[in-house]
């Protein structure tokens, strides 16, 4: 499923330019980090509540189904209305059409992030995997064979099928949360929350850290499309998800090893944590590795399927595929400060390098444009990574970087 991000780019690049990428990536920034606020942090707590509710598990799923509902629909109004000066604020007209299509789609994006998040909880990481939001484009791209989409169509489609894609997943990964997990639970007493609230103050916590990272994700993206154009934004996207490829191991290996570092440190069996650090980042360093060394040797070929003009940006390509391949060689530090009670320190270091990173872009980006972005975001990864390293050394007496 993760591969399908690759094979949508290469659709809409070859087909539609490399400004409809840039174009489409700055809708995906708006709208992930919509859908990330109207969660509130429900979709993280999840992961810990899931193992310790097995019997309560679909009042569990309607409490909090309920109270990200009218935030949800409360943005997809708001971003519906306020499309328009989005797409000025940008510069960039053609936006608003595409986000009024797609401003209802954060409640089924919402509901999406909770589904994800009750299967990783229940350790259950292919269909965690499966329904995440990189398998939207996999229904897209599928709608799209279907209904044979080229250059003679009318653009707009593409941003109407998404939406659709968005649905799709959406009631699939429901239907099925339902039959495998939902239906045969039935207490309604909910376990580990302080109070009658959801809302408290550990999910709040992690709301804040989400929205920080997803800012930290796309805040190169919208940098440069306001102080750049959409065809700078399509050439960086393209980079960005090449060199990524470095790094899915270790979004593979975060996607599991959530829950069980959060046992092994409310049990104390900090040896044991200890170790299970470095087996995974010895693993995740060691599959990267290759992964690294073939994206050099073939990033002429790689850069053609795209365009032949991005062969310019290979020393770009390498910045970012050295920066990923460090924040494997770090494993996965982020996490264990999630799941370890450090939410706030962590959420403070992704808030200062995200404030670093702005800061270089707006010295960067208006003179190097694409270099730019990737100046600022390659130092911005290293910086949180290391001092991630520095505090989780210090606090747990864990190193997580690779030894």
């Amino acid at each position: 499923m993760i591969f399908s991000g690759y094979i949508f780019l290469y659709v809409l690049s070859n087909n539609y330019g490399i400004s409809e990428v840039g174009n489409f990536t700055l809708i995906q920034a708006i709208l992930f980090t919509i859908s990330t606020i109207s969660v509130l942090g429900l979709d993280t707590l999840s992961v810990k509540l899931v193992p310790i509710n097995e019997n309560n598990l679909k009042f569990l799923y309607f409490r909090i189904i309920l109270n990200i509902f009218p935030i949800a629909l409360f943005f997809s109004f708001l971003l519906f209305y306020l499309s328009d000066n989005i797409a000025l604020f940008f510069d960039k007209k053609i936006l608003n059409d595409y986000l009024r299509i797609l401003s209802f789609s954060i409640i089924p994006l919402s509901i999406i992030n909770i589904n994800c998040e009750f299967f990783r909880g229940k350790k259950n990481m292919f269909f965690y995997s499966l329904y995440n939001r990189g398998s939207i484009l996999m229904f897209l791209l599928v709608i799209i064979h279907i209904f044979s989409i080229n250059k003679s169509n009318n653009q707009t489609l593409i941003y109407m099928y998404y939406f659709y894609a968005i649905v799709i997943l959406a009631l699939i990964s429901t239907i099925h949360l339902f039959s495998k997990y939902l239906i045969h639970t039935n207490s309604r007493k909910i376990k580990n929350i302080p109070s009658k609230n959801l809302i408290s103050f550990e999910s709040r916590n992690m709301l804040i850290i989400n929205i920080i990272f997803i800012s930290f994700q796309f805040v190169d993206v919208i940098l440069l499309g306001i102080l750049s154009s959409s065809y700078n934004v399509g050439i960086y996207t393209i980079l960005l998800k090449i060199s990524s490829i470095t790094s899915l191991v270790l979004l593979g290996v975060n996607s599991i090893s959530g829950p069980i570092i959060s046992k092994l440190y409310n049990s104390n069996k900090i040896s044991e944590l200890d170790y299970y650090i470095r087996l995974i980042v010895r693993m995740s360093s060691f599959i990267s590795l290759p992964i690294l060394f073939i994206i050099i040797l073939f990033s002429n070929y790689i850069l053609t399927n795209f365009g032949d003009n991005l062969l310019f940006y290979k020393n770009a390509l390498y910045i970012l595929c050295l920066a990923q391949f460090i924040n494997v060689l770090s494993g996965s530090v982020g996490l264990i400060m999630q799941m370890t009670g450090y939410e706030k320190i962590f959420r403070n270091i992704i808030l200062f390098s995200i404030f670093i990173n702005i800061i270089l872009s707006f010295i960067f980006i208006p003179k190097y444009e694409v270099l730019g972005a990737v100046y600022s975001s390659s130092i911005s990864l290293i910086l949180w990574n290391v001092l991630s390293i520095i505090y989780v050394k210090k606090k747990i007496n864990i190193y997580s970087f690779f030894r």
